[in-house]
Parts: C-alpha cells; sequence; structure tokens
C-alpha cells in the first residue's frame, strides 16, 4: 500500500486507485467502458481516472470529459497507441503514489461489482501468498460469451522454444500464471516499486505481457481471479491467411507495424523471455509470413 495513508471525513482509511486508459478514435466503445467504470460502487475506495487521448478526431476526449469531468486527460500526438498511452497514463499516476493501478481497455466493459472482486481477491492472494501480487481479471466474448483474454502460462515446446498459451478463468478459485493481457488488470504498489513502469521498447503490443513476465522474475506474482470480469471482442488476425484481402505488401506491413510484430520490439521481447533460443522465436513470425504467402494466391501488388 501507498505510505501516504488518505482518510475521509470520520477518519478511515481509503484506498486509493487510479484507473489507467489510452484511446484513440473510439468514442463509443470508450465512453461505454467508462460508464462501466464510473458504474463500480467500492467502499472504502477512492477512484481517479488517467486517460491518454492519443490525437482523437471524434471528439473523445471531450466525451470523456463530459462523462467523467474529474478524470485527468492527456493529449498524444496519434503515435503513442497502447503501450505508449497507458505508460505516459501509468507515469502520471505513479508520481501521484496510488496504492493500486487499474489498467482497463477502452474496448472493455466491466461487469457490475468487477472492482470490489478484483480487491477481493487481492485481499485474498496477497495475504496467503505475496502482497507483490498481479490480479488479472479474464474477458469474454459479448455474444459468445467464450474466453477472449486475461492470463497467460509458459510453457516449452518439443523444439525447446518458450512460449506461452491463454489460460481460461477457473470460476471457483485464483489460478497462478506466468503474464496476462492488459484489458483488466489490478496491479498494487508494491508490483510497481519493484519494476516501475511499462517498458518504452514497446508501442503497442507485447508490452503487458513483458511486464507480467518481468513481475515474475522480479518476485512479483500474477494471478488470475475467479470467473470472469467483463466483455471484450477478440481483435482481427494479422498476417497472411485466407482471410485477408489485402495486397501482400500491405500485410507484410501490417505485420511489420506497432500492432504486429515490429522488428526491434519482437526482438527484445524475444531475447527477454524466449530463452537461449531466442533468435528462432524472433525469427518466426517473418518466416511463416513467407511461407504462407508463397502458399496462399495473392492480389495483386
Amino acid at each position: 500500500m501507498a505510505d501516504d495513508i488518505v482518510r475521509d471525513g470520520q477518519g478511515v482509511s481509503v484506498v486509493r486507485i487510479a484507473a489507467l486508459m489510452a484511446c484513440h478514435n473510439r468514442v463509443v466503445s470508450t465512453t461505454q467502458s467508462i460508464r462501466s467504470l464510473k458504474a463500480q460502487a467500492v467502499p472504502g475506495v477512492s477512484l481517479d481516472l488517467i486517460v491518454v487521448d492519443d490525437g482523437s478526431s471524434d471528439g473523445t476526449a471531450q466525451a470523456v470529459h463530459d462523462l467523467f469531468p474529474q478524470a485527468t486527460i492527456l493529449a498524444g500526438d496519434g503515435n503513442l497507441f497502447w503501450c505508449g498511452g497507458v505508460r505516459w497514463a501509468f507515469q502520471e499516476a505513479i508520481n501521484r503514489n496510488y496504492d493500486f493501478y487499474f489498467w482497463l481497455n477502452d474496448d472493455t466493459l466491466l461487469d457490475q461489482g468487477a472492482l470490489m472482486r478484483l480487491l477481493d481477491v487481492y485481499r485474498v492472494v496477497s495475504r496467503d501468498a505475496c502482497d507483490a501480487t498481479i490480479v488479472v481479471g479474464s474477458t469474454r466474448d459479448p455474444k459468445t460469451g467464450r474466453f477472449t483474454y486475461g492470463g497467460w502460462s509458459r510453457y516449452r515446446k518439443p523444439t525447446g522454444l518458450i512460449s506461452w498459451e491463454k489460460v481460461p478463468p477457473d470460476m471457483e478459485r485464483p489460478l497462478a500464471c506466468d503474464t496476462m493481457n492488459g484489458n483488466i488488470v489490478l496491479i498494487p504498489q508494491s508490483v510497481v516499486q519493484r519494476i516501475g513502469n511499462l517498458d518504452a521498447a514497446f508501442v503497442h503490443s507485447m508490452g503487458d505481457l513483458d511486464y507480467g513476465l518481468r513481475a515474475i522474475k522480479s518476485g512479483c506474482r500474477v494471478s488470475i481471479a475467479p470467473g470472469y470480469y467483463g466483455t471484450c471482442t477478440a481483435n482481427d488476425q494479422l498476417g497472411v491467411h485466407a482471410g485477408n484481402q489485402a495486397p501482400l505488401l500491405t500485410q507484410w506491413k501490417q505485420l511489420l507495424g506497432p500492432k504486429g510484430f515490429p522488428i526491434k520490439a519482437w526482438g527484445v521481447f524475444t531475447y527477454r523471455h524466449k530463452g537461449p533460443l531466442w533468435f528462432l522465436a524472433w525469427l518466426k513470425p517473418y518466416i511463416l509470413f513467407w511461407f504462407k504467402a508463397i502458399s496462399l494466391p495473392q492480389k495483386d501488388q
């Protein structure tokens, strides 16, 4: 918990939480997500919102202000993406010394009571295991109810390469895991004191996974809270596949772009977390791209 204890008018200590969000031109989903956040009624909790609006042209910043006037809104230039935006919001919150930091994607809707349940899970796992524990809330598809985002666990492939697989939540008990997606994540200050902010090496993807993996390496824990905590539709698949109708060169640029496997960021991630054979893991998405490109018919370039 934070060293600077805040108390209410009756002298009762208040838990201070900073909700962190990055958004870009998704005013409808962003405001829906913030409404679901505002609906979280947790006794004894002071909830602030820090939003990085990354150069939106659809009125997102004004809509957020109208919906949550007390929110801190930081204006980006359109090139921050998820990691850059959340990292900026995270640093602003770290400077204010909160007890907890709550990552919430702008396309994720919280279930009623989700934040209270996450705090309850944290109290249990911190008492039984380690106070430096990240608590992950899993999401389901709003239409099918299927698991979409949450925790990941490490395993070693027959080739010797280290990889990870998504772990659906247990409906009754917390599950230990090795890292997480950044959709719904509750991070105590004790974790931040050990590993700090998201790494600037990552622009959009991989930063959340890297954060959880670094937390584990630093002696922290990551726990998947039981059940589901919100809804979020899975993102579209990048790269060469039968459903991608873009020209091959466009697909290649997408693969190397911020939302794919940028050469430098992917290199940092594989070097840190893929073991002695990291170089093979680094090459894999690029080799697979061209292998599939040869195998599948393509549109004109």
